[in-house]
């Protein structure tokens, strides 16, 4: 956010030092996680990989350090990122596979690496290769889906560009996203008929009651019990210890 109201106040040029300080830390927080250790460390290093590439974005913003950024973040960079988590992230993996508590994290990161790409491919012809041979990658499509339906503006205007790079790739790709969107509505539209059905199912008459027993009250079970036994529950006292 600093960043960005430098930029909005043209003042980006006094930065250049600190840029220069800067942009080795920030590509050498660019590494891909290790996913065999515990998921809430993973989470931790993608969202430290995400913030990374969004401070990247808004550099990449000014003509400034154009030359700078091309040098220090180069594809091969921002394809391992996209790879990563195309192999690693359930999402991506298809609309069936459980999500983790770092699926949605990870997918920011593959938006904002593909953000970068779509940025250095004004500057780079290998850069726009790359972009296309990714477009070609079934596996994104579960991805661009999932964005589509999201909330996040700056996400989905990422994800429109890439549809619009598709489009112009073939139709091949906007078929392919059509089914992914449609498949994805159509999961969450089972889980909203599923969890109905199951308050439907507790509000009918003679189902059971959503009772937890607690400490000082009767509950269903209890009173059953003492109506077998041919007693009467004791009174329970009030009084404060």
């Amino acid at each position: 956010e600093i960043f960005e109201e430098v930029l909005d106040a043209s003042l980006m040029s006094s930065c250049n030092e600190c840029v220069d300080v800067m942009l080795p830390l920030l590509v050498s927080v660019l590494e891909p996680p290790q996913y065999s250790v515990n998921e809430e460390v993973t989470c931790i290093v993608l969202k430290r990989i995400y913030k990374a590439l969004c401070v990247l974005s808004v550099l990449w913003s000014a003509e400034t350090f154009v030359e700078q950024l091309a040098e220090h973040v180069q594809e091969e960079l921002l394809s391992r990122l996209i790879q990563d988590q195309l192999r690693n992230n359930p999402i991506a993996g298809g609309l069936s596979a459980r999500e983790t508590a770092w699926s949605a994290t990870g997918i920011n990161v593959l938006l904002m690496a593909f953000e970068l790409c779509l940025k250095h491919r004004k500057h780079s012809h290998s850069v726009r290769g790359l972009l296309r041979q990714h477009l070609q990658d079934q596996r994104l499509f579960p991805v661009l889906a999932h964005s589509l339906l999201g909330c996040e503006r700056r996400h989905i205007l990422v994800t429109l560009q890439l549809v619009g790079e598709a489009c112009r790739a073939t139709d091949c790709q906007v078929v392919s996203l059509a089914d992914a969107i449609a498949t994805l509505n159509l999961k969450q539209k089972s889980l909203q008929t599923s969890s109905s059905t199951q308050s439907l199912a507790y509000s009918l008459p003679g189902s059971p009651p959503r009772l937890h027993p607690r400490p000082g009250l009767w509950t269903t079970r209890s009173l059953a019990d003492v109506r077998q036994q041919g007693m009467r529950p004791a009174a329970r006292s009030t009084a404060s210890v």
